[in-house]
């Protein structure tokens, strides 16, 4: 299994990301404008801080785990994807 070679720091990512996705979602759901264009800012903010803690921690793109950068991008590219689908069913 994948996840069985990940280190801790690559799982810790992992997790955050997950959170953060279901945070924003949540959060969407309560908001009174659309969903998929709520959960996109939620999103894109959580992406924007976690990348200002990434130049923070002068984190560096590595190959051995994923970091804040990674999960800078998996968020800004998972806001991009509920714009898209906002901009679709609308």
């Amino acid at each position: 299994m994948m996840a069985q070679h990940l280190n801790r720091v690559s799982r810790a990512t992992i997790v955050r990301f997950t959170v953060k996705i279901c945070v924003s979602m949540l959060l969407a759901a309560l908001s009174k404008g659309g969903f998929f264009l709520a959960a996109s800012a939620w999103l894109i903010l959580y992406a924007a801080f976690t990348g200002i803690l990434a130049v923070l921690l002068k984190e560096r793109i590595e190959k051995e785990s994923f970091n804040h950068l990674d999960e800078m991008l998996w968020l800004a590219a998972t806001s991009q994807a509920f714009e898209m689908a906002y901009r679709v069913t609308s």
